[in-house]
């Protein structure tokens, strides 16, 4: 069996003797010179495969242009990348800052936590499927963006069988290989195998593997695999032998550096998003043109079935048919959130470097850091599942907002720093749905700014297995 033991020793001398140079010369520098350190790693990466720990050396992040895509051709990974940009799956990675948030939210790009293979699926103890646990099945209904459907859920089943497999074969290479290889994710695939490789460079085996999955695929990048190889093992002359005639196939030139990363790379590495095409304005639904359907019902019937039934049914309906949604133009808000950006609770890590005032849709959520102008446009919403109301900017009345709403039918309720009016509590309890109040550093008052009293607050809350 071809193990990961086998390889530890595989480290060639050549290697050896110019990281050995380049560790002393990094000991030599005082860990603060950012800029010194960065001079002596970076001409070293443009002619040698870099390990992990020399990469992110002292962990240091420099910043030099397309460090990170530099970072994925180098298979040089730890806790600190991928998570912040999102660049790669890796299995064995559990992307711990997304559980520090899971208790407030998350958004639609989090959604991908949950349905590709990794270790983040399963608890710590064990193989248990946390999504189905009835205390996680809650916060999930809190925090997601949109209803929790079942696709989700059968993706994550299909997710944590497949990773389970996997790590029954993390000991052997080949079957590891072959396995992985039936994930219906082809950047998955890549960034796993690359991930493998960069926890142990000395796995010749597994490199051997990764460069014939390339022969036929994409020759271009196979070379750009050989390159690497042969930039770690200096001595492996066979090899290299291999790459110069393989690069001269394709009319690449080689000599003793490595070839372009922006080239030569496994795969896309996305670019960042810029402000400006962060709010780049969705396209709007045409209403002006529907079909009137003829059901076996009255109208009146029709009217009263959707004006009675919760936002889960009034929801199928309107997937169904826009000509529900022009009868009754009552838009859903699965999750309103009604906090400035400083609070900690709103969305992409972009969006979280600034204090900025404007409101922002996520599927069918809402964020509403003010008073906003558009608040205008906004008439008849449905606030379906949950409510938050945080540290607003000055000025803000939920009152205001509110008076938009035309049913409320939440399930969740959390206030952090707010104190909200009893009307508007009433208003938004009176379905009698709530399940959950989390008040924190927050109140419900009086119209003569008293605090309402425990049992005034129960009256509508009489489903309510949760209060904190």
């Amino acid at each position: 069996m071809d193990t990961l033991k086998d390889h530890q020793n595989n480290l060639d001398l050549s290697y050896q003797k110019v990281e050995n140079e380049l560790r002393s010369d990094l000991n030599a520098i005082h860990y603060s010179h950012r800029d010194s350190i960065a001079k002596r790693i970076k001409p070293f990466t443009e002619k040698y495969l870099i390990k992990s720990d020399l990469w992110f050396y002292n962990n240091q992040h420099f910043c030099w242009d397309d460090y990170f895509r530099r970072s994925a051709f180098h298979f040089a990974f730890n806790e600190y990348f991928p998570h912040p940009y999102k660049y790669v799956k890796p299995i064995n990675y559990c992307n711990t800052q997304w559980q520090r948030y899971d208790q407030d939210r998350i958004f639609s790009n989090d959604i991908e936590f949950y349905i590709y293979p990794h270790s983040g699926l399963v608890h710590e103890n064990g193989y248990e499927n946390r999504i189905f646990d009835e205390s996680y099945m809650k916060i999930l209904q809190r925090t997601l963006p949109k209803p929790l459907d079942k696709a989700l859920i059968e993706k994550y089943k299909k997710a944590l069988k497949f990773y389970e497999k996997l790590k029954e074969l993390e000991n052997d290479n080949k079957k590891w290989f072959e396995y992985i290889q039936k994930w219906d994710d082809e950047e998955f695939i890549i960034h796993n195998i690359e991930f493998r490789i960069g926890q142990n460079l000395q796995n010749k085996g597994l490199w051997k593997l990764y460069i014939e999955y390339w022969r036929l695929k994409n020759p271009k990048i196979m070379v750009g695999i050989y390159s690497r190889y042969c930039g770690f093992f200096l001595d492996d002359f066979e090899m290299r032998k291999e790459y110069e005639k393989e690069a001269e196939k394709l009319g690449i030139f080689v000599d003793d550096r490595l070839l372009d990363y922006k080239e030569f790379q496994s795969f896309p590495v996305p670019k960042r998003q810029t402000e400006k095409e962060f709010w780049i304005p969705k396209p709007k639904p045409n209403f002006d043109k529907y079909f009137r359907q003829n059901f076996a019902f009255h109208d009146s019937f029709i009217n009263y079935l959707m004006d009675k039934t919760n936002a889960g049914v009034l929801q199928k309906l309107f997937m169904s048919c826009k000509y529900f949604f022009k009868k009754m133009p009552t838009p859903i808000c699965h999750r309103l959130i009604c906090s400035r950006i400083k609070d900690g609770y709103n969305t992409s890590a972009f969006i979280r470097r600034k204090s900025c005032d404007r409101m922002f849709f996520d599927q069918q959520s809402l964020t509403l850091p003010k008073d906003h102008p558009c608040l205008n446009a906004f008439k008849n919403l449905i606030l379906s599942n949950s409510v938050y109301f945080g540290r607003t900017f000055p000025g803000f009345k939920s009152e205001t907002f509110l008076s938009k709403v035309y049913r409320s039918e939440i399930k969740f309720l959390t206030l952090r720093g707010y104190f909200l009016p009893m009307k508007d509590y009433l208003f938004l309890t009176k379905s009698l749905t709530v399940l959950e109040m989390d008040l924190y550093q927050a109140a419900i008052t009086n119209t003569d700014e008293t605090f309402a009293h425990l049992e005034d607050l129960m009256i509508t809350l009489p489903n309510a297995n949760k209060i904190t």
